[in-house]
């Protein structure tokens, strides 16, 4: 029997599977191998990485990525190496890097590739970097102009808000538990429901609306989501939330509401009644939880649809503003169209306004 060193190696070499049922397997085998790595395992595939930092980028940043996703902190004898290399792919490798590698990365940051430094800083967000975010807020340095994104999108890259005082506001929750299929029908039933119709139409579309998430959270495997009720539901028009932000208002009592001011996007589909309609309750939560940074990246070889952990970002970072406070909405769980039928594609996300009882729901497909 191969070693997980081995197999893992295998699959990365590997560019065909053969079918959608043998790459579903292969990923399910290097996921579970990726997590049984012991010390020595771990170290031996850094090393390998590394190897290939300055010939071979793109499988060194393969390999940093998996690493940084199933082993979290596996790297962080590894990021001042990498500086070294000025090698900052992938950003989340960076995730838990300690105080000389952000002050570091601040203080010489024009000697590195500034917006794949400015993702390292978003994943590392202590208080150098979030020091370093606010005063280049408040006083864009001549750089600016170069960058890709807001200055908040690096910081929601790590899963993290910086707040007008310059803090780090958590904008994720750190239990994660997989949505998984082929689970008894009867299996959490009191605990999470997945793609419920709900009694009212979308205003724009008049589709039936979708509750994609019906959360118990006096569970006490769910007692980490912020909600003052007994049951949270996330509803949203399926369709248009494809299209644009969908707000719903929420009731302690567990009622959901068209949240009244939701602005139109400028382009909705005109047939969205023929888009298929995901199936109830395909999707359970597993018995057991996963590490929260598992899902930190697409390329993982996993399912992303779940309750918590790291939103799985197709695009871009996207936490919504909450429509009546203006702050960042936290992340609540997320749903894969392709986990839910075989054709589907693109993620469906869903956030919390705590204190104005507001959800929000938005889509990104590759």
């Amino acid at each position: 029997m191969a070693s997980n060193v081995e197999s893992i190696k295998a699959y990365h070499a590997t560019s065909d599977f053969g079918n959608r049922e043998g790459l579903d397997k292969a990923k399910q085998h290097v996921a579970a191998c990726y997590r049984s790595l012991n010390a020595n395992e771990t170290r031996s595939l850094i090393q390998f990485a590394l190897q290939h930092v300055d010939s071979d980028e793109d499988t060194a940043e393969v390999y940093l990525e998996h690493l940084a996703c199933f082993q979290s902190g596996c790297l962080a004898e590894l990021h001042l190496q990498l500086l070294d290399h000025k090698f900052l792919k992938p950003s989340v490798a960076f995730a838990e890097a300690n105080e000389e590698v952000s002050k570091r990365l601040v203080r010489r940051i024009e000697d590195f590739a500034i917006d794949d430094a400015l993702r390292a800083l978003g994943w590392i967000g202590d208080a150098a970097a979030q020091q370093a975010f606010a005063t280049w807020r408040e006083n864009p340095p001549h750089w600016a102009s170069q960058i890709e994104w807001d200055w908040h999108d690096y910081c929601e890259l790590g899963g993290w808000q910086l707040t007008q005082d310059g803090a780090n506001r958590v904008l994720t929750l750190h239990q994660c538990y997989p949505l998984v299929r082929d689970l008894p029908n009867e299996f959490a039933a009191d605990f999470m429901q997945t793609n419920i119709d709900h009694a009212d139409q979308c205003q724009w579309c008049r589709r039936t609306l979708t509750t994609l998430f019906t959360l118990n959270t006096f569970d006490q495997r769910l007692r980490s989501i912020p909600f003052k009720g007994r049951v949270l539901n996330i509803t949203t028009c399926d369709v248009c939330t494809c299209y644009g932000q969908v707000f719903t208002s929420v009731g302690t009592d567990g009622t959901s509401r068209w949240f009244g001011e939701n602005k139109v996007p400028e382009f909705l589909p005109d047939n969205g009644d023929t888009w298929q309609r995901l199936q109830p309750n395909i999707l359970k939560p597993s018995q057991e939880l996963r590490d929260p940074m598992e899902s930190a990246s697409w390329f993982m070889p996993i399912n992303f649809s779940q309750v918590g952990g790291q939103p799985t970002w197709v695009q871009y970072p996207e936490y919504p503003t909450c429509p009546k406070c203006e702050s960042k909405m936290m992340f609540i769980a997320q749903l894969d169209r392709g986990d839910c039928e075989e054709s589907g594609e693109g993620i469906y996300y869903s956030f919390l306004c705590t204190g104005c009882q507001i959800t929000a729901t938005t889509f990104q497909q590759s």
